[in-house]
């Protein structure tokens, strides 16, 4: 009724703060180690940012403000949205051959729902007068276009207008974006940027003026290693040097800004990535805002699937990962999403990886009707809080870029590769010890999967920015074990023996079986009587052996039956492992003692050496 008040779960007593507190910690009583809950609970992002367990209206206090939906700040979103559309679906096109074949990816892309076509115009197929053929597939009056930066922008965007007016077409409906990055090139390739070449494709682009201009790409950031914090950091200094080339060439400042658009990576980590394009757009309204001009601050952005989140093995998995990652681009949003395939990291994306992805987005927004409601995560303390605390950290990284020189400087100085660098170390240090499980990768491994073909990736061009991926060092493990079962016809294995129960040593078992899987190491086990173990063992004989055990009691005995059956490797792992034990399991002839936790890559390469795996 007007007026009534709705009091949510009004018949149960109320719950306080307070409360919750004297309940977490007489819950997480054993893990305290003398913190507080808060504390105990917390956890932190690769930015340092840390993340409460609990957030209430209080954390709401002292954030900037937000506005509306397509009002300054433009945190909540660029553009008043058109709910009844939703986002733009806008997918990279594979181009597997020149001509007809080019023609035919076209049409396919259109047939499943495509609004923009993003033309990789970075492959020699499409540069070397393919463009043209694929453009006779495309009605350029409806479906947008985005180009890939090459040094040949030039020509493209001239192949490109030409073929509007060839064909009588309004250049105000065309549209999409020339994707000129010369920085993001530079990052790519390691060739100096020329920023001037920008000035006369301004230029040419006032023929085509619903185009942009401008593609600050951010995701070349994000596959060299850059967190999130790092990734809108120089992006935003990409995009200022950019802006000042420009209006130093007299281009004023409110055309630039209407026509750049900044490409952002999105992964599985769903309320980080909503954030992050949350933040990105509070970072780039400031700018705006320091430039006079914070009406024009609304920044346009392309989302794009991880790419440093694929996986080669178990790439099945990669659909929930991009579905995740495809949710959080329209939940913070974005204005356009590419949903990479899931077989994007082995060779060129097959027919049924293409068309998931163009699935997921027909998924979300005609079924899961995503599209229509704006900013969903508007309003949350955690998703706000997150929002401005990465958003100062971005213009950290951003003003640190500015003081020492500027984007440019930051790249040809090296700079750029040693924080990116010591990012991707702090990150590879936390998925070796298992903070940071990887799927069917470094947990829950599947070894008779088939795997997809896959070729070497091409050397990076030097001066070259690298690219990562999370799971390389884990798939370089599998692929060792691989190539043993393609050389020997089978795979390397090792036998679990765990005297007693099953539920004493489950634990234990799991823990085994995932980490050996992890390194393409096959299992099989044993449990029961240490007794009756130990004549199994006699009777089969293996070759290499893990004593396994919720603790550690009987397992020297167990390593010395293994060793006089003639197992040339014995490792030993127990949940607890009481020193005067550790010793006697250590004279009975173990090869090692695998902890608990520790580098699992290290560990796992130790284990393929030891059982003779090239």
């Amino acid at each position: 009724m007007p007026g009534q008040v709705l009091a949510l779960a009004g018949e149960f007593p109320g719950a306080t703060f307070e409360k919750w507190r004297e309940l977490s910690a007489a819950t997480v009583a054993a893990d305290l180690a003398g913190d507080d809950p808060e504390t105990a609970l917390s956890t932190w992002t690769e930015d340092g940012l840390r993340l409460k367990p609990l957030y209430t209206e209080a954390d709401l206090q002292g954030l900037a403000p937000r506005g509306r939906p397509g009002q300054w700040p433009f945190v909540r979103g660029a553009d008043a949205p058109d709910v009844s559309t939703g986002w733009e679906v806008r997918q990279r096109l594979t181009v597997t051959g020149p001509g007809s074949l080019a023609e035919s990816s076209v049409r396919a892309e259109l047939a499943g729902g495509v609004d923009t076509l993003w033309l990789p115009t970075d492959d020699d197929r499409l540069r070397s007068g393919g463009l043209s053929q694929v453009l006779a597939a495309v009605d350029l009056a409806r479906v947008g276009l985005v180009l890939d930066d090459t040094p040949a922008s030039d020509a493209l965007a001239h192949t490109l207008l030409a073929k509007v007016r060839e064909r009588g077409i309004d250049p105000a409906a065309v549209t999409g974006s020339l994707g000129v990055d010369p920085l993001g090139r530079q990052a790519r390739t390691g060739v100096q940027a020329e920023l001037g070449e920008l000035v006369p494709l301004f230029v040419l682009a006032q023929e085509l003026p619903a185009m942009e201009v401008v593609t600050v790409d951010g995701t070349v950031y994000h596959r060299a290693g850059a967190s999130p914090a790092e990734e809108l950091g120089l992006a935003t200094a990409t995009a200022v040097a950019y802006l000042r080339t420009l209006t130093d060439a007299g281009v004023p400042i409110e055309d630039f800004f209407a026509r750049v658009e900044f490409r952002l990576a999105v992964t599985a980590d769903q309320f980080g990535s909503l954030a992050k394009l949350r933040a990105a757009r509070l970072v780039w309204s400031r700018v705006a805002d320091l430039c006079g001009v914070p009406e024009a601050g609304a920044q346009r952005q392309h989302a794009v699937t991880s790419h440093a989140m694929l996986t080669r093995h178990d790439d099945r998995t990669n659909m929930l990962r991009a579905t995740v990652a495809c949710v959080a681009a329209v939940t913070g949003g974005a204005r356009a999403i590419t949903v990479l395939p899931f077989d994007a990291a082995g060779a060129e994306p097959g027919a049924l990886g293409q068309r998931v992805a163009r699935a997921t987005h027909a998924v979300l927004r005609h079924e899961a009707h995503l599209g229509r409601v704006s900013d969903p995560a508007g309003g949350s303390p955690y998703v706000e809080s997150l929002t401005d605390r990465l958003a100062e950290a971005a213009w950290e990284h951003f003003t640190a870029v500015e003081k020492a020189g500027g984007m440019q400087h930051h790249l040809a100085s090296g700079q750029a590769f040693k924080d990116l660098a010591e990012r991707t170390r702090e990150r590879r240090r936390a998925i070796a010890l298992g903070e940071r499980p990887l799927t069917g990768i470094s947990s829950y491994a599947v070894l008779d999967e088939p795997l997809p073909p896959h070729g070497a990736a091409a050397p990076l061009p030097p001066g070259a920015l690298p690219e990562v991926r999370y799971a390389e060092e884990f798939e370089a493990l599998r692929d060792r074990s691989d190539a043993h079962v393609h050389r020997t016809g089978a795979r390397p294995s090792v036998l679990l023996v765990a005297p007693g129960t099953l539920a004493r040593n489950s634990r234990v078992l799991d823990r085994a079986r995932n980490l050996f899987a992890s390194g393409g190491v096959a299992t099989d086990q044993a449990v029961g009587d240490p007794d009756e173990l130990a004549s199994g063992l006699r009777e089969r004989a293996p070759r290499a052996v893990c004593v396994c055990a919720g603790d550690s009691e009987g397992l020297s005995a167990l390593v010395t039956a293994a060793r006089e059956t003639g197992a040339s490797v014995v490792y030993a792992l127990a949940a607890a492992f009481p020193s005067e034990e550790r010793e006697r399991t250590a004279s009975a002839g173990v090869t090692a003692f695998l902890p608990s936790d520790g580098d699992m890559p290290a560990l796992l390469a130790r284990v393929l050496d030891d059982l003779e795996v090239r």
